[in-house]
């Protein structure tokens, strides 16, 4: 019959265990944190382009009467 030992855990062991866990729930938090900024970076860019192009539809609009107010006056004075 043979024995078979097991190597006992020291304070060594556990130590390294409880930095292995804390770097593992860091990377997890910065991921998470990653994440988070980066869906609030895009709700924000998607918000300024909408405001930009809800500003150049308007510009064309103006653009679009002055147009044809011009062309209005150059058929009476013409």
């Amino acid at each position: 019959m043979t024995l078979t030992t097991t190597p006992e855990r020291n304070d060594t062991d556990e130590l390294l265990d409880e930095t292995e866990s804390a770097a593992a729930e860091l990377v997890g938090t910065a991921f998470r944190v990653g994440r988070l900024w980066a869906t609030h970076g895009l709700t924000v860019a998607d918000r300024t382009l909408q405001a930009a192009a809800d500003t150049l539809e308007a510009t064309a609009k103006t653009l679009a009467d002055l147009s044809r107010r011009i062309d209005g006056e150059s058929s009476i004075d013409g």
